[in-house]
């Protein structure tokens, strides 16, 4: 059974954002969402190649991270109802991940 995926309104706004700036174009973005239905729909939880599972706690207030280069995009699970919810997107600029254009550390 797959899982639905669900974009909160904060994370469209970090998307928005990225396009704003220049960091993401349409067609960067419709990869990542497509990264997104292919990569989470089935085992979100699964923490392999580009999902890494997040100490908690941590500032996002996430458990996962999905990496798409350079997007890394945060998000929680809930298996009750078999949902992903995305919190947060951001991208990396060498070592500093930016979310919004602030520097955030995990």
């Amino acid at each position: 059974m797959n899982y639905s995926i669900v974009l909160t309104e904060q994370a469209r706004i970090h998307i928005r954002y990225l396009l704003r700036q220049g960091v993401m174009n349409r067609g960067e973005q419709v990869r990542l969402i497509n990264a997104l239905a292919t990569r989470l729909q089935y085992q979100p939880t699964m923490a392999q190649g580009s999902v890494k599972i997040l100490h908690q706690p941590n500032i996002l207030a996430v458990s996962y991270e999905l990496r798409v280069q350079p997007w890394r995009v945060f998000y929680n699970v809930d298996d009750n109802v078999r949902e992903v919810r995305i919190e947060a997107v951001g991208y990396k600029v060498r070592e500093k991940l930016l979310v919004e254009g602030k520097e955030v550390e995990l």
